[in-house]
């Protein structure tokens, strides 16, 4: 198992395009605003790829680079997921190169089931995740429901169950207590009111 010093993208995202098409993007988008200096483009990188899931030898070779430049696995579970053979793929190098638990699970539809008298997923009830994750974790991993945002027509940060889970995400993909990062978010948001709100004033009086 090879071991990287420093990454270039906080987490790689791992998903359908059929099943969180519009998700992902979304998703994408409000973690790199979480906590966001006002000074900087984004609080984090997280790589996602937008081409085509059908598997071709050219595209492959750049995900792999992502993969390896990447400190975290997002994957966005749904039975859409657990079938997709790009998906297993990049589940497949992870699990080869890193360890379960750097891959965190964003449940986007379908059944993730743990068995605690087996210490797996029940496989017979659990839909949304690729078959490759049997038996790779010790103890039930944490996961982020995030089934609900399928009925919501627009997602953003204002939405306070969503923002919710963007503080989960992204406390443990900058390793922050999450009463620090929430409160890290809320100044940033009041310092970026006043910039604007300054950068106003002087172009009135200008």
């Amino acid at each position: 198992m090879s071991t990287i010093q420093s990454h270039k993208y906080n987490a790689f995202m791992s998903y359908s395009q059929a099943a969180d098409g519009k998700l992902a993007p979304a998703l994408q988008a409000a973690l790199h605003q979480f906590a966001k200096p006002w000074y900087r483009v984004r609080a984090m990188r997280v790589f996602r790829d937008k081409t085509s899931l059908a598997m071709t030898p050219e595209l492959w070779p750049s995900i792999q680079e992502a993969l390896a430049e990447s400190e975290y696995f997002l994957l966005l579970a749904s039975p859409q997921a657990a079938q997709s053979p790009w998906v297993r793929k990049e589940v497949d190098w992870w699990l080869e190169h890193r360890t379960a638990q750097s891959l965190f699970i964003v449940l986007t539809e379908g059944e993730a089931v743990w068995a605690g008298t087996t210490g797996d997923f029940n496989w017979t009830k659990t839909n949304a995740l690729p078959v490759v994750l049997q038996g790779k974790f010790k103890n039930e991993p944490l996961y982020i429901d995030l089934r609900w945002a399928k009925a919501v027509d627009s997602l953003s940060l204002r939405n306070s169950q969503f923002r919710s889970a963007i503080l989960d995400i992204s406390a443990t993909l900058l390793r922050r207590d999450k009463d620090e990062l929430d409160g890290e978010d809320v100044l940033q948001h009041r310092r970026f009111k006043a910039i604007l709100s300054a950068f106003g004033s002087v172009l009135i009086v200008g």
